[in-house]
Order: C-alpha cells, then sequence, then structure tokens
C-alpha cells in the first residue's frame, strides 16, 4: 500500500462513529507487510484512541472526532435530564452505546482522561466511581432548545478540521466573540466593548465614551441598551454561548477565572450574553461561573473561625455538596484562596486558637508561638506577647493548671478552680477520713488525675511537701495540719 492509500484508510476510520477492531482496518491489507504498517500507523495517529480488552490481547480504537461528538451529545442528554452527575456504571452505559459489536467489561480509562482533557467530565475527588460535567453544569442555564443549538454549533465548527487536537478551543471562542459582534453595528460595538473592558481592559463610563465619541452621555446609554437588546436575543446569544462553551474547553472546565483580567471581562461578557449568572468574589480576587457557591462566598456574613481557614476541612466541606459542580483543580485553588484570605481577617487571639488546632494538645506558650510564626510568617510574634494572648483565655483557650501550658475546652480540658497546694489538701483531706491514718504519696499521685487531666510531677512533690496545709509524717506520708492539732489536744499522737 502507498502512503496515499493508506491515507482513504485513515479518513475512513476518523468517520467511523463506533470503536473498531485490528481486524477491522486490516482486511484493506493486502501482504503481511501492510499489516505491519497499518497497524502501526494507527497506533501513532494522534486522530485515534487505542484501547485494549481487559486482558490485553485485542486492541479497539475509536476516532478523536467521534468521541469528541459523543461527550457533547452526554453533556446534552444530561442537560435534558437536569443532571451534573453520573456514577461509574452509568457512565459506563452511555459509554457502551459506542461499541458496535464486541463490548468492553470495564470502562477504559484513557477515555475518561480525554473527556478531562476537553472540560467535558471530571472524577469526584472522594468518590472514584463518581463523575462531574462541568459544561453540563452551564447549560442547565440555558432554556429550551438553546443548548442543542450551542452544541451543535460547536460540533459543527469543529467537524471540519482534520483532527479535533489541532483545534485552539481559545482560538474558536475568539471567532464566535467575533462572529457575534458582526451583527452589532460599528458604534455599537464600540459601545459594548467599551463598557465591557475589552477594547483596553479598563470599563469606561458613559461620559468617558460620550466625549470620545462626541455624542451626549444619554445618547451613549441608549445606544448601549439598544446593543444589549441583539445580544441577548436567541440567534446572537447562541453564538456568545458556543464561545463561552469553548472558552471552559481551553480551561479544560475550569469554572473559576481571576479578576482584573481581560480572561475575565471576556468570561463576565459572554455570560451575561448567555444568561448565565456568575459570582464575583471580591474577597479572593476571583469570578466563578454559576450560582452554586453564592453561599460560601458571603465570608463577612457567615465567617467562623474554623469553617474557611483550613483550606483542606473547607475543600472538603465544599467536596461535600452535591450542588457544586467544580472540577478537583478549581476547587483545590477555590479552598486555599479563601483559607488565605480569612487569615488575613483573624484577630490574635483566634490565630492562637488555630495554633492550638493545628498543635492538636496542650503545648506551652513556647510552642506555640514556634508553630503561630510559621502558620503566620507575615505577621510574626515574640513569645512574650503569645503568652499575654493565650492568658486571656479567649476562644475556648484555657490555662490547665501547668506552668506556662494551654489547651482548649473542647478538648475536655478546663481551668482548675484551685490552686494545686489547695487541690492535694483537699485530697488528702478527704482520704484521711476515708482511712483514718497518713495518706502515702503514691495515692496523692493517683487521685490527682480526678481533678486535672495533665500533672507536672515535680510540681505535685512541691506541692505536697511544701504544703502549708499539710504535715509530713515520716518521709513520704501526709496529714493534714488541722488533724495534727485535734490528735494533740485530744492526748494521742499520730
Amino acid at each position: 500500500m502507498d502512503e496515499f492509500q493508506i491515507e482513504n484508510v485513515l479518513k475512513d476510520f476518523y468517520e467511523n462513529e463506533h470503536f473498531f477492531s485490528q481486524e477491522d482496518f486490516l482486511y484493506f491489507a493486502e501482504t503481511d507487510e501492510d499489516e505491519i504498517i497499518l497497524n502501526n500507523t494507527f497506533c501513532n495517529d494522534s486522530r485515534f484512541i487505542l484501547i485494549s480488552d481487559e486482558y490485553l490481547i485485542k486492541k479497539y480504537f475509536i476516532s478523536t472526532k467521534t468521541l469528541f461528538k459523543w461527550f457533547c451529545r452526554l453533556s446534552l442528554k444530561l442537560a435534558k435530564s437536569k443532571t451534573f452527575r453520573l456514577s461509574q456504571k452509568q457512565l459506563y452505559i452511555s459509554f457502551s452505546f459506542l461499541c458496535k459489536n464486541e463490548r468492553f467489561n470495564y470502562l477504559p480509562s484513557n477515555l475518561v482522561s480525554f473527556g478531562k482533557h476537553y472540560g467535558f467530565i471530571d472524577e469526584d475527588p472522594y468518590n472514584n466511581e463518581q463523575y462531574i460535567f462541568p459544561i453540563v453544569y452551564i447549560l442547565l442555564f440555558m432554556n429550551g432548545t438553546k443548548p442543542n443549538r450551542v452544541i451543535n454549533r460547536i460540533i459543527e465548527k469543529t467537524s471540519s478540521s482534520k483532527t479535533i487536537k489541532n483545534i485552539k478551543f481559545e482560538y474558536l471562542c475568539e471567532i464566535f466573540f467575533e462572529e457575534g459582534l458582526l451583527n452589532l453595528r460599528d458604534r455599537e460595538s464600540y459601545i459594548i466593548k467599551s463598557r465591557e473592558g475589552l477594547l483596553t481592559g479598563n470599563k469606561l463610563t458613559l461620559n468617558e465614551i460620550g466625549i470620545i465619541k462626541n455624542i451626549t452621555r444619554e445618547r451613549v446609554r441608549q445606544i448601549e441598551k439598544r446593543a444589549w437588546k441583539k445580544l441577548t436575543h436567541n440567534s446572537l446569544s447562541d453564538i456568545f454561548a458556543a464561545a463561552l462553551i469553548c472558552k471552559i474547553i481551553s480551561k479544560q472546565g475550569s469554572l473559576i477565572y481571576s479578576k482584573n483580567s481581560y480572561e475575565a471581562l471576556l468570561i463576565s461578557f459572554l455570560a451575561k450574553c448567555s444568561k448565565v449568572p456568575i459570582l464575583n468574589c471580591q474577597h479572593i480576587n476571583k469570578l466563578i461561573l454559576g450560582d452554586h457557591l453564592k453561599n460560601y462566598c458571603n465570608f463577612e456574613a457567615s465567617f467562623q473561625i474554623t469553617k474557611y481557614v483550613n483550606s483542606q476541612s473547607f475543600f472538603e466541606q465544599l467536596n461535600s455538596d452535591k450542588s457544586i459542580c467544580l472540577i478537583k483543580k478549581d476547587l483545590q485553588n477555590l479552598s486555599i484562596a479563601i483559607s488565605e484570605y480569612c487569615k488575613t481577617k483573624l484577630t490574635k487571639e483566634q490565630k492562637v486558637y488555630l495554633v492550638l488546632k493545628e498543635i492538636g494538645k496542650p503545648a506551652h506558650f513556647s510552642r506555640i508561638a514556634e508553630v503561630y510564626n510559621s502558620l503566620f510568617p507575615h505577621n510574626p510574634s515574640i513569645e512574650r506577647n503569645i503568652h499575654s494572648v493565650l492568658s486571656r483565655e479567649k476562644n475556648g483557650v484555657v490555662w490547665i493548671g501547668i506552668r506556662g501550658t494551654y489547651a482548649l475546652k473542647e478538648w475536655g480540658y478546663e481551668h482548675p478552680s484551685d490552686t494545686l497546694f489547695e487541690t492535694v489538701k483537699e485530697i488528702v483531706q478527704n482520704k484521711y477520713k476515708e482511712i483514718n491514718k497518713p495518706v502515702p504519696f503514691n495515692v496523692i499521685v493517683a487521685e490527682i488525675s480526678k481533678y486535672r487531666r495533665i500533672i507536672n510531677k515535680n510540681s505535685l512533690v512541691i506541692a505536697s511537701h511544701c504544703n502549708s496545709y499539710l504535715e509530713r509524717i515520716g518521709r513520704d506520708s501526709f496529714i493534714p495540719k488541722e488533724s495534727k492539732e485535734k490528735s494533740n489536744k485530744g492526748g494521742f499522737s499520730v
């Protein structure tokens, strides 16, 4: 077979709308050498994805064009059924329709990887058997047959390409954008671009545009209103919605964009034309497509000390909310951004609380100061200041009765109501009444745990041997002083 014949075989199979096997294209080989050439060509051609069966014996192929169209059509089906989540089993059932004769016993991972690359699908970070569909989530905001018109427009635009992998969806987004603006008059296009910041990166006021165009501010407003009426009409709105989907594809399904950039201005404009809501999170300098995070981005109203500061726990909280449709990368970046913002709003007492949460057990103020400076390097503090903050015992921080050592009430610790000397006195009095003989030091050690969870043994030795309320008997036993005085008055010694 010559190169022309081989290319014709490749073209034919590139249009194939199902999986095909190695045997299917080897049918065109006339010699053993042709078989080797065809096999190597199909295995190395970027227009096809190779999949082996679970025993790695038989080879199957599917064209990237077919797979892209399949993900597009799957997105439409999901949008129609108002869902943007599928289980692994549901995805496998949908995928099996690509198989003409034989079916796989598993869901090929490289097919999922293809969908992830183009932003159609992503795995649930905490459930490998669940998948989310970001593009479907955006399509759900579009009414009636609009999703069909938008997706079919994208399929039509990409079908003429030799290979899906050569398509620059960022560029395709710009093509749709410019195509939509061609339906406006020059003055309308200029005013819309200026107002949306798509000319210079800065949004111009009505007055500024009026000065440039030598017309009144009111006239600019009228032209802008007329232009927006055109832009949101179905025929034009479909074009801008296609541009929006292409933008999401180019970002591999990301729905979060940094503010103060041309990209954010373009996304805002396309979302407005497509009637897709967009959340402006000023605190973290982000724009988020959709309305799934509106309850999470009002930090000032809903701030709780541990709710947002720990990025991992916030990531888990977001991921557990099934109304949210964000790829793992978006969830991670958003969690970190919110965590960093909230750290800047913490009081020193709140920061100290978080440091103890990080340590996870009672700690001396010197250790707390060390961890504090590692967690908040941009706002360091000396040990003396940390000790001062701890001693205020705010936000559930308590001194536990050991010099310079603090813990959290939520761990079950309390500020001792009595001094250690008074506590030892109470133990000796109670045990003396019970046994009516001197109380050994090891009994005091055993009883102290009923009063305090942690004790410094050296402090306990001092509180026993140097206690003005106690009298030492022998080497290591004690009685209350008042008991000795009563004994002496009664005419007997202890």
